[in-house]
């Protein structure tokens, strides 16, 4: 007996050390690019340069979060693009596609239609150097939305794992933006 309870909890401490241990759902949003998400920890956040897509020469101002655990990756990006004026919104998606594939040089694609509310946009899954890249682009005016996520392919049927990536993904919401006149548009709420 006591042998079956010290295996149970040697047992139920390798399973929890596995597991990503987050304390809880944070909330990023961007009010100013009119998107948010829920990382299942405070994402580290950023702004950078972005090339324009149709004006190469150009850059827009990108705003992104991050967060990383144990392999695993979840991020969301934005940035106001004004090249994208008067294009088709899906050839625009499909050109974004075809210079993110070409950047990774994947060993393997499949293409998706995925939604965010009433909004459609592309989702590419490429599978390189043993991990499931996962890309989720949107295009609203001149705004380009990207939600990504990467895991190893060896955890990418666990049930945790994928329970996380599906929290993740169904988080991500596009909405009318906000014109700020008061500190930062983009923030993680406490």
């Amino acid at each position: 007996m006591k042998l079956f309870l010290i295996s149970i909890a040697v047992l139920t401490f390798l399973t929890n050390s596995v597991r990503p241990q987050t304390p809880g759902w944070k909330e990023f949003r961007s009010d100013d690019l009119g998107f948010r998400a829920a990382f299942p920890d405070k994402p580290e956040e950023s702004t950078g340069q972005l090339r324009l897509l149709y004006a190469p020469d150009q850059f827009g101002n990108e705003r992104k979060a991050k967060w990383q655990f144990a392999g695993l990756y979840f991020a969301v990006s934005a940035v106001r693009d004004t090249s994208l004026t008067g294009a088709d919104r899906k050839t625009v998606l499909r050109d974004l596609q075809q210079y993110a594939e070409a950047e990774m040089k994947c060993s393997r694609v499949e293409n998706h239609e995925v939604a965010s509310g009433t909004i459609t946009g592309a989702e590419f899954v490429c599978y390189k150097n043993n991990y499931l890249y996962t890309y989720r682009l949107f295009v609203l005016g001149q705004k380009r939305y990207k939600l990504t996520y990467w895991v190893p392919s060896s955890a990418a049927d666990d049930p945790d794992v994928r329970e996380l990536v599906e929290r993740f993904t169904s988080s991500f919401q596009l909405y009318q933006p906000i014109e700020s006149h008061r500190g930062s548009p983009c923030r993680s709420p406490e």
